[in-house]
């Protein structure tokens, strides 16, 4: 399938700036790093040549997107230039390519030195720091969107992704996917399978109702087949853990691993579909209609606008409405949370987000507490999230302590600022990204 070529370039962002902003440089690239994005820029500006030329040139194009620090310095610099005009190249050749400005001054104009830079997604940092209005621009143009995602049958895919695997799986699924079938796959950008793997995959087939496996042929020499099939084996209990609808389709049945071939159909080359679609019917009808989504956790009340910026995120991420306690009516708020709670794809529960200034401690937040126990006890995906306690307290030793004894032991993402809770958010939404494989089947069988 298409377009895996551009999101398998190394780095994310390609930070171009004059070395008189080295320390400002850096400061965005750990922001940036924070939010789960991978950074390249020249920490120390190499000396001009040849291998500078050519190493600057295979970063740029190496990496999804370029972030230009203007200064009146960098208006200075020739490799500041070469690095826009690199970027500019990007734009034209792949239209994925974001090219964003950063100026340092707001009443600074580039645009004569730079004119390629009038049509494209300006920022201004003040103070030489990142405030919440631009953590939200710079989060929202160097991450691609994700399509909404509507009300409909959403299937998770496990096959072979080489190419000579894909002409199967676009013939098997085809059928579904010209029945309106939601196909749906772990993002082409994510790291290898292994402990971590297995609960973001397992976070993603949460938000389906139906498993389609389809198996390639794999006979590696001195493997067996549980080996040769361990990742599809461990997506396979996966999908049974969680209830999934599910059929199973390989090329070739007699070399899978014994509880694959109780149940595969063999399609070998998927040429004749009256093979195998009938069975895929039976998939669509047994498949329930959903549309999923995100329940955001936190206090409404004091974080309003943060709140928002994170909802836009969440959704430009993942691509799935966020919900929050404050969009229903007083009178249903208590019935309507835990019904979206219990339902929601992922929760996000900020425990805390202020300081008991009496105390000097931190103040949970009882709502956001009990949202998060909700969702535990319905087994649900919960990241768990807090204010840092150091940042306001330098002092203090164990953080743990000071959030409710049963979230001690849950993996708590602590934040110092609104900017890093953002950051956070955003780097945690990341990793419930979700490859809609119905975008890149050929158009005659979508």
């Amino acid at each position: 399938m298409g377009g895996i070529a551009f999101f398998k370039r190394e780095h994310h962002c390609f930070i171009s700036y004059a070395s008189e902003d080295s320390p400002l440089a850096k400061t965005v690239a750990e922001w940036l790093t924070d939010a789960g994005l991978r950074v390249w820029f020249d920490q120390k500006r190499m000396n001009a040549g040849d291998a500078v030329i050519d190493t600057l040139a295979r970063e740029v194009s190496n990496s999804r997107s370029c972030l230009v620090i203007l200064s009146k310095q960098a208006l200075t610099k020739d490799y500041v230039k070469f690095e826009v005009d690199l970027a500019c190249q990007q734009r034209v050749t792949e239209p994925r390519f974001a090219l964003v400005a950063l100026r340092t001054e707001p009443d600074l104009d580039p645009t004569a030195r730079f004119p390629a830079l009038t049509s494209v997604s300006w920022g201004n940092i003040r103070d030489k720091k990142i405030d919440l209005a631009l953590a939200r621009q710079l989060l929202l143009s160097l991450t691609p969107a994700v399509p909404k995602t509507p009300e409909a049958r959403h299937v998770f895919v496990s096959c072979g992704w080489g190419e000579a695997d894909q002409p199967v799986v676009r013939r098997v699924c085809a059928p579904l996917a010209a029945r309106g079938v939601r196909l749906v796959g772990d993002a082409v950008d994510q790291g290898n399978f292994g402990e971590g793997g297995k609960t973001r995959v397992q976070r993603i087939m949460s938000g389906c109702t139906g498993h389609l496996l389809i198996l390639p042929r794999r006979q590696p020499l001195g493997k067996s087949p549980e080996e040769a099939y361990k990742y599809f084996l461990s997506e396979w209990e996966l999908g049974q853990r969680l209830g999934l609808s599910r059929r199973t389709f390989c090329v070739t049945r007699s070399i899978l691993p014994s509880a694959l071939q109780a149940e595969a159909i063999e399609v070998g080359t998927a040429e004749d579909v009256s093979g195998y679609e009938p069975a895929l019917v039976e998939l669509h009808d047994e498949t329930a209609v959903a549309a999923p989504y995100v329940f955001l956790g936190s206090d409404f009340k004091r974080s309003l606008q943060r709140n928002q910026c994170a909802r836009e995120i969440v959704e430009h991420v993942l691509g799935e409405e966020c919900w929050m306690g404050n969009d229903y009516p007083a009178e249903q708020l208590r019935e309507a949370i835990v019904e979206k709670v219990v339902g929601a794809n992922v929760v996000f529960s900020d425990l805390s987000s202020a300081r008991d200034e009496r105390t000097n401690r931190l103040m949970p937040n009882v709502n956001t507490c009990v949202e998060a126990g909700i969702a535990m006890g319905a087994r649900r995906p919960v990241f768990v999230m807090s204010l840092d306690p150091t940042a306001f307290d330098p002092d203090v030793s164990d953080k743990t302590t000071q959030v409710p004894f049963m979230f001690r032991n849950s993996q708590i993402q602590w934040y110092g600022s609104d900017e890093e809770y953002l950051a956070k958010v955003h780097r945690l939404a990341r990793m419930m990204r979700r490859r809609i494989l119905n975008q890149e089947l050929a158009p005659e069988v979508v």
